[in-house]
């Protein structure tokens, strides 16, 4: 998906080939134009291409020489970017995971499971900030959405390993 031209309105970087074509495939249904990277090695061929408003990534790649925050740094280095947003959406629910991010250049973090329309809402609003010459000014997740995350996973965890209790399947 992507265009002769070099253009696309966004890049995906997705490890998980279900995530990453669910997210294609509806943004393309949408009428964005995507270009899609298992991982941050062959984004950084694939951006030598082409040239996004928007970069969706993982924070963590599987089996990659590259790790995302050392992706996120070439990109915010390379000036061609600079108006290009970046949006982690992460299964890493912990606060340094989201500084990581925040640190190393990204604009946004959502924590996954994020469904299409919902990503789909903060690439639109990416989009409007680089027709209008800037980046996204994302809020960060709130810290009380990432707590209620970690709460429930470790309750969910302290159930399933308590002493005398039945486990949940």
């Amino acid at each position: 998906m992507g265009t002769a031209d070099g253009s696309a309105e966004v890049v995906l970087i997705v490890d998980s080939f279900d995530g990453r074509d669910m997210y294609a495939e509806y943004f393309a249904s949408r009428g964005l134009t995507v270009c899609t990277a298992v991982s941050a090695d062959q984004a950084v061929e694939l951006l030598d291409i082409v040239k996004p408003s928007v970069i969706v990534s993982d924070l963590v790649f599987l089996h990659n020489h590259i790790d995302a925050s050392t992706f996120i740094s070439f990109i915010r280095s390379r000036p061609e970017f600079d108006l290009t947003s970046i949006i982690v959406v992460s299964g890493y629910v912990r606060e340094e995971d989201r500084d990581r991010a925040r640190h190393c250049g990204a604009d946004l973090f959502l924590i996954k499971p994020c469904l299409p329309h919902t990503l789909l809402g903060h690439v639109e609003r990416a989009l409007v900030s680089h027709r209008q010459g800037s980046r996204l000014k994302g809020h960060w997740t709130s810290q009380a959405l990432d707590r209620r995350h970690v709460l429930r996973a470790a309750d969910r965890d302290r159930r399933r390993y308590q002493p005398g209790t039945r486990p949940p399947f």
